[in-house]
């Protein structure tokens, strides 16, 4: 059955139109209302503006804050856990810049615990984060301050359809320019145009294309596939990671287990056996490996099982403290009948960030001028 789209749509003009208000999309608004407060901003989502993947996230920000850990060990770190195919100037970019970064955040202000958390390939504790609802706490303080500023737009319930480019047949170097977007109104029905100076893709990753996700429904590589069909370059798109402990559970889909759960103690262990198995394939860093090293262990678990998930074991904590420390997690599995403090939670590995995507450079330009690509795409 066709769609059926009103003949006239509308044209709007802005400076910059952002695609996606996840953490990136709303903390590069929020960035140019300060350096640029003249400019008009166009902020656009597939649904309610504080529906993204950040919105989901559970653990944490790494950034290093203690005296005891060093820039250059969380760059150790983050190399290892690429397996050496991280582009290293980027990757140390970023690790000199996440003090600052986290500074940032808190001046919106974002409340972070005063504990730090420790997760999965780093060798010190420099986890900041809201509990278990850390993604969720960055989005709604982010999304207050920029529902603030007059220069931001929002677009909601809107779907970016295709780039709207230039080809100059004169030029040598045959670079495209991007000047804007169609986008359609999911509630009236129509493809608008919107106009602008530079468009920037934050529009996220792809994880819904598999069948064990992390991310929800809008997580559909849009993204991507536009800037692909405009002209630009993609690359190393083979590469997913893979969170090790998504909830096996019929009726909860795509809910996240938080890693820092491992980092206060939770163990992995066999359905059948009820073994801790995780000394077999990491015995220094045990459930603490990096996150491939422990979704490739429990995969291997499960084949040879008669089940399709392991546990994740951390029964050995107090009730008051699991509730303290993952008040998300711990309401969402007693709702089904899970108590963390006495039952085991089954767990599957889920594809939960796109590493590959568009090709930039370190401050974002893609091939085409006037597009910029930032966050996960």
């Amino acid at each position: 059955m066709n769609a059926s789209f009103s003949q006239q749509g509308k044209t709007y003009a802005f400076d910059v139109l952002v695609i996606g208000s996840g953490l990136a999309g709303l903390h590069y608004c929020m960035q140019v209302t300060r350096l640029q407060p003249h400019l008009k901003i166009a902020l656009m989502s597939k649904t309610d503006a504080q529906e993204s993947n950040s919105r989901y996230a559970q653990g944490g920000i790494a950034a290093v804050s203690m005296p005891e850990d060093s820039l250059e060990s969380h760059i150790t770190d983050t190399m290892t856990s690429g397996d050496g195919l991280c582009y290293a100037p980027t990757v140390e970019c970023m690790i000199r810049q996440a003090p600052h970064a986290i500074q940032e955040l808190k001046e919106y202000p974002v409340s972070f615990e005063y504990a730090l958390a420790h997760e999965g390939g780093h060798s010190h504790r420099r986890i900041f984060n809201c509990g278990d609802q850390t993604g969720l706490t960055v989005i709604e303080t982010l999304l207050a301050a920029a529902k603030r500023q007059p220069q931001i737009h929002f677009f909601e319930h809107h779907i970016a359809v295709n780039l709207i480019t230039q080809y100059h047949p004169h030029r040598t170097d045959n670079q495209g320019e991007v000047l804007g977007a169609y986008i359609l109104d999911c509630v009236e029905n129509r493809i608008h145009t919107i106009a602008s100076r530079c468009v920037v893709l934050a529009t996220g990753g792809a994880g819904k294309t598999y069948r064990y996700t992390t991310n929800p429904m809008i997580a559909t590589g849009d993204g991507v596939a536009m800037a692909f069909r405009a002209g630009a370059r993609v690359g190393n798109m083979e590469f997913y990671q893979f969170h090790p402990t998504l909830l096996h559970h019929h009726s909860l889909n795509n809910f996240l287990i938080s890693e820092a759960v491992r980092g206060e103690g939770g163990m992995l262990k066999n359905a059948d056996t009820l073994q801790r198995f995780m000394s077999r394939y990491a015995p220094d860093q045990m459930e603490l490996a990096t996150r491939d090293l422990v979704s490739r262990a429990i995969f291997s678990e499960i084949e040879q099982s008669h089940h399709g998930f392991v546990y994740l074991d951390i029964t050995h904590q107090t009730k008051p403290f699991l509730k303290k420390r993952f008040p998300q997690i711990y309401a969402t599995l007693l709702s089904i009948g899970i108590e963390m403090s006495q039952d085991m939670i089954p767990v599957v590995p889920a594809a939960h960030y796109q590493c590959g995507g568009v090709l930039t450079d370190i401050d974002g330009r893609t091939d085409l001028k006037r597009l910029y690509a930032i966050g996960e795409v």
